[in-house]
C-alpha cells in the first residue's frame, strides 16, 4: 500500500479521513452541475468503511442518461502540498480526478471564478493503466495550459494509489506514489485560492464513445484528502564547540555541547565514533558529551518540528587528531566545483548537479576550491585525500585522474551547462575555460585558456571504466597542498583531468558534483589534523573536607582563557573563595556526599571534570579534622599545614597532633625514659587516631648518623587514658657501648 509522503517543510493543516458514516458537510460542498454526459447528485455520495463513495450510475435525469457525483472542499487554500489516495471506477466512460480549482459557490464547474486549474490527476476508465496532470490559466484569458503530460501506471482500478501535488510561487510538482513525475513553472501564469475537488463524472474524453454499461453500478472511491502548508523545518546550529571540529587531550574530560535551535524537539546523537558517547540531556539544546574511548567521533544534533527534521554536527578528536570531512551543505560547509570545457568555453557549471572529467573531440575538467578555515590557525595536518563518486553516462575507459594546484581560486557560478540556452548557462557568474571568475578583465581571465595550474601531480588514480556508476575515487596524498593552503590562509584549489587528454576517441567520466541530490555522493576533502584544541581539565585529588571549614581544591587547566568551578548536587551549599580559579578553596555548610565540576574554556570549546567530595563534620582523630577544629576557617597552609610549627616550640604540627600537644602555645613533649637489665623501657602518651590516619614508630640510633633502626624494638599494647588519650610503652635493646639514642619517629599516610 502506497503511504503519505509530503516533502519536507510542510505541516498537516486541513484533511479528511472519512471516517465517519456521512459526508462532513462542515469541509465540503456537493458538486451538482450537469457536465458531459452526467448529473452529478448529491445523493449519490456516500461515506462508509474510511471511504469517499462516488456512486456512478446509469439513470436519466434532466437530459443525461447517467449521474455521477463529486465533492468541492469548503475551505480556499494555495500554496502547499495536497493529497489523496484514491482508486478509479472499472469500465470505460468515467472521468475521474483529483484537482484544484476556486468554486463559483453555484454548484457548477467554477470556470467563470477562476484563475487557476490543477490537475493533479485526470483518468479517463477507458485507459486504466495512465492518467493525466495538466494545469490551465482560466482568467485572464484565453485559456492556456501549462506541464500536461500523460503518466503510466499499474492498473489504477485495481488498487489504490497516493496522488500528489506540491504548489509553490515558483513550481507546480506532481508525485505518483511518492514519485515525482512532472515539475512545472508556475511563474507562467497568474495564482489564485483554490478549493480541492473530488469528481468523478460520465465523460466522452480519452477516446471514450460509450460509457461500458455492464460495469454499473461502479465506485470511485477516496481513502482521504489531506493540504500540508509551508511550514518551514527547524533551524540547527551547533554554536559550542565554536568550529565545526575539536580535539580533547583526553577521554576523561567532558565536552560541553551547545545548539542555536528554533524548534523544541531536540535530539543528540553519536553518528560515528569508535567507542560509546554519553550525553548528560541528549533532548536538550545544551548537554555534555562524555567520551567512553580514544578515536574521532562524529556527533549529530536534529531538531525536529511539523515542517520536518535539521541537522547539525560536530567532529571530536578524543586525544587523538581529528577528522573532518569537507561537504556541501554538512554543518553549513560550502566549497565550489564545476566544469570548464573547451567545445563550450563560455558555459558556467557551477549549479550542475555532476562534473565531467576526460575528452570527446574536446577537453573537460573540474574545478574545486575548499575552505580550509574550519581548520584554525597553527592546525598541523597529518592527511589529506580527495573522494568522489561516479554517477551514470560515463563513456569509455578514462585515463588515470590527477589533480593539480590551481594558482588562484575560482568563482563557481550560477549556470547549469546542459545544452539550454539563457539563464541557464549561468553567463558571467563563475569559472569558463576562458575565465576564472566569469569577468572579462585581464584579472579576471586564465592565462592559459582551461585553467593555470602547476605542473606537478598532487595526487594520481590509476583509469578506470568510465562507464560504471556508483564507483568511488579518491585522490590521498594531499597532505603537503593541504597544509601550504592553510598557512597561507587561502583555500585548497584543484584541478582534476585525465591523463590521457591527448589521446584521440572520446573518453570522459561522469562524477557527482556538489550539486547532487544525495549526501553521500557529494566531493568530500577528508581531512586528519591536530589543532582546534580544547582545554584540558584536571580537577585534582578529593581533599578532606569538613562542614564550615575551608578545603582546598588542587585543580589545573591548560589551553584556557577561562576557568570555573561549579557545584552540581549536593545536601547543600558549596561557597568558593574564587570560583574563577582552578586552586580555590570551596566551604560546605552541611555533610554529605557533592559533586563539584572544573569547567575551562577557550575560543574553541568548553570543557570540565567533576570532582566527588564527602563532607564530614571534624574528627581530631584525623589531622584534617584537628586541623578544622583548632583553626576554624583557616586554610593558610603556612600555619595548618602538617610540617609547620605556628608556636615555635620545635614541634611541627604533626607531632603537636599525634602527642596530643596545644600547636598554639609552645609545650614541650616529655616521655618517660628507664633501663631495666638489656633492655630501655620509652613510655609516651599520644592522641588515639583513626585507623590508618597515623604511624608511631621508634627508632634508635648509636652515633646519631644514618644508622637509625627499629631492629629488636617491641610494643605493649597501648593502655587508654581517656576518650581521646592512651599511653604506650616501648621496648628498644640496650645495647653494648654504653649509650643508645631512640626517637619517635610519626608519618601520615
Amino acid at each position: 500500500m502506497a503511504l503519505a509522503a509530503p516533502p519536507a517543510g510542510y505541516r498537516l493543516a486541513w484533511q479528511d479521513e472519512f471516517d465517519g458514516t456521512v459526508l462532513d458537510t462542515a469541509k465540503w460542498n456537493y458538486r451538482t452541475d450537469t457536465k458531459l454526459w452526467s448529473k452529478q447528485l448529491p445523493a449519490n455520495v456516500s461515506v462508509s468503511g474510511g471511504l469517499l463513495n462516488l456512486h456512478l450510475k446509469k439513470e436519466t435525469v434532466d437530459t443525461v442518461f447517467y449521474t455521477g457525483a463529486g465533492v468541492i472542499s469548503k475551505n480556499l487554500v494555495r500554496y502547499g502540498y495536497y493529497e489523496t489516495r484514491m482508486k478509479t471506477p472499472p469500465g470505460a466512460g468515467w472521468h475521474t480526478s483529483f484537482w484544484m480549482m476556486k468554486h463559483d459557490g453555484l454548484g457548477g464547474t467554477g470556470t467563470t471564478a477562476t484563475a487557476v486549474e490543477i490537475d493533479v490527476i485526470e483518468n479517463d476508465s477507458i485507459t486504466p493503466l495512465k492518467y493525466g496532470v495538466n494545469s490551465h490559466r482560466w482568467n485572464p484569458g484565453p485559456h492556456q495550459s501549462f506541464g500536461a503530460k500523460s503518466v503510466t501506471t499499474p492498473s489504477l482500478t485495481a488498487d489504490f494509489h497516493v496522488f500528489g501535488c506540491e504548489f509553490t510561487a515558483a513550481t507546480l510538482k506532481y508525485f505518483f506514489d511518492g514519485t515525482l513525475v512532472q515539475t512545472v513553472d508556475a511563474t507562467q501564469f497568474p495564482h489564485d485560492d483554490v478549493n480541492i475537488w473530488l469528481t468523478s463524472i460520465a465523460a466522452n474524453l480519452g477516446g471514450t464513445t460509450s460509457v461500458d454499461d455492464t460495469q454499473l453500478p461502479a465506485l470511485a472511491q477516496y481513502d482521504y484528502a489531506r493540504f500540508y502548508e509551508p511550514f518551514p523545518a527547524p533551524t540547527v546550529s551547533i554554536v559550542n564547540p565554536t568550529f565545526a571540529a575539536v580535539t580533547l587531550s583526553d577521554s576523561a574530560t567532558t565536552l560541553r555541547l551547545e545548539a542555536s535551535v528554533s524548534a523544541s524537539s531536540v535530539v543528540w546523537s553519536l553518528v560515528d565514533g569508535p567507542g560509546s558517547v554519553t550525553f548528560s540531556a541528549p533532548a536538550a539544546a545544551q548537554t555534555n558529551a562524555s567520551f567512553s574511548a580514544a578515536g574521532t567521533y562524529t556527533l549529530q544534533c536534529a531538531a525536529t518540528n511539523a515542517g520536518g527534521t535539521s541537522t547539525d554536527r560536530v567532529h571530536v578528536g578524543v586525544a587523538a587528531p581529528v577528522t573532518i570531512p569537507l561537504r556541501q551543505e554538512i554543518g553549513g560547509y560550502q566549497y565550489t566545483a564545476t566544469i570548464i570545457r573547451s567545445d563550450q568555453p563560455t558555459w558556467n557549471a557551477g549549479s550542475r548537479n555532476q562534473l565531467l572529467v576526460g575528452r570527446t573531440t574536446a577537453l573537460f575538467r573540474s574545478l574545486f576550491s575548499f575552505d580550509l578555515s574550519p581548520l584554525a590557525s597553527g592546525a598541523i595536518i597529518s592527511s589529506a585525500a580527495l573522494v568522489l563518486k561516479t554517477v551514470s553516462g560515463g563513456v569509455g575507459t578514462v585515463g588515470a585522474l590527477q589533480l593539480r594546484a590551481l594558482s588562484a581560486t575560482p568563482v563557481e557560478g550560477t549556470g547549469i551547462s546542459d545544452g539550454t540556452a539563457g539563464a541557464n548557462l549561468g553567463t558571467g557568474t563563475g569559472a569558463t575555460w576562458t575565465t576564472r571568475t566569469g569577468g572579462s578583465q585581464a584579472s579576471d581571465l586564465w592565462s592559459s585558456a582551461g585553467g593555470d595550474f602547476a605542473a606537478a601531480i598532487l595526487s594520481e588514480t590509476p583509469g578506470f571504466d568510465a562507464t560504471v556508476p556508483g564507483q568511488t575515487v579518491t585522490l590521498p596524498a594531499l597532505t603537503t597542498a593541504a597544509q601550504t593552503a592553510h598557512a597561507a590562509a587561502q583555500p585548497l584549489n584543484l584541478i582534476l583531468s585525465a591523463a590521457n587528454e591527448t589521446i584521440a576517441g572520446t573518453a570522459y567520466v561522469r562524477i557527482a558534483s556538489d550539486d547532487d541530490s544525495l549526501e553521500s555522493n557529494r566531493p568530500v576533502l577528508r581531512l586528519s589534523f591536530t589543532g582546534n584544541s580544547a582545554p584540558t581539565v584536571n580537577p585534582g585529588a578529593a581533599p578532606a573536607a569538613f562542614i564550615g571549614s575551608p578545603a582546598v581544591l588542587g585543580g589545573s587547566v591548560s589551553l584556557a582563557t577561562s576557568s570555573q568551578w561549579r557545584l552540581l548536587s549536593g545536601p547543600g551549599n558549596a561557597s568558593f573563595s574564587n570560583a574563577a580559579s582552578a586552586t580555590s578553596n570551596v566551604t560546605f555548610n552541611q555533610v554529605g556526599a557533592y559533586l563539584l565540576e572544573l569547567a575551562a574554556a577557550n575560543s574553541f570549546a568548553e570543557t570540565s571534570r567533576t570532582l566527588a567530595i564527602t563532607v564530614s563534620a571534624p574528627d581530631p582523630a584525623t589531622i584534617a579534622g584537628w586541623q578544622a577544629l583548632t583553626w576554624p576557617g583557616n586554610s593558610d597552609p603556612n600555619i595548618i599545614g602538617p610540617t609547620m610549627d605556628p608556636d615555635f616550640d620545635g614541634l611541627t604540627n604533626l607531632l603537636e597532633w599525634a602527642l596530643r600537644l596545644d600547636p598554639e602555645i609552645p609545650n614541650p613533649f616529655q616521655p618517660a625514659l628507664t633501663r631495666n637489665a638489656s633492655e630501655l623501657q620509652y613510655t609516651y602518651t599520644r592522641r588515639k587516631t583513626a585507623t590508618g590516619a597515623a604511624a608511631f614508630q621508634i627508632e634508635w640510633s648509636d652515633t646519631l648518623g644514618n644508622d637509625w633502626s627499629s631492629a629488636g624494638v617491641t610494643q605493649d599494647s597501648p593502655v587508654s587514658l581517656s576518650t581521646s588519650e592512651e599511653s604506650v610503652t616501648t621496648r628498644i635493646p640496650a645495647g653494648s657501648t654504653g649509650r643508645r639514642f631512640l626517637h619517635l619517629k610519626v608519618s601520615i599516610p
